[in-house]
């Protein structure tokens, strides 16, 4: 995420009534919150997976508006995941 973002701290909308307790086998943690150590991110490497991508959040990009600007933005994360389909196909 630090690639994507360029900070290695950031406010996202995080709601919390569930979270990753365990990790299934090959997922690395890439972010937790700061205030209860909850898994905010997940990804699974490249070289122990056929697919080039694989990130999830437990935020909620798809319900932030672009002129929350407190917030990281969404379109880096976005941008990843396009950038993974186009060089899929």
């Amino acid at each position: 995420l630090h690639q994507l973002f360029g900070v290695t701290r950031a406010t996202v909308n995080s709601v919390h009534h569930q979270a990753i307790k365990d990790l299934a086998p090959g997922l690395e943690v890439l972010a937790r919150a700061a205030e209860d150590d909850v898994i905010e991110a997940v990804h699974l490497p490249a070289e122990s997976n056929a697919s080039p991508w694989v990130v999830g959040v437990q935020w909620h990009p798809e319900f932030q508006h672009p002129s929350e600007t407190e917030l990281l933005p969404t379109q880096p994360l976005l941008d990843a995941l396009f950038e993974a389909i186009r060089d899929r196909a």
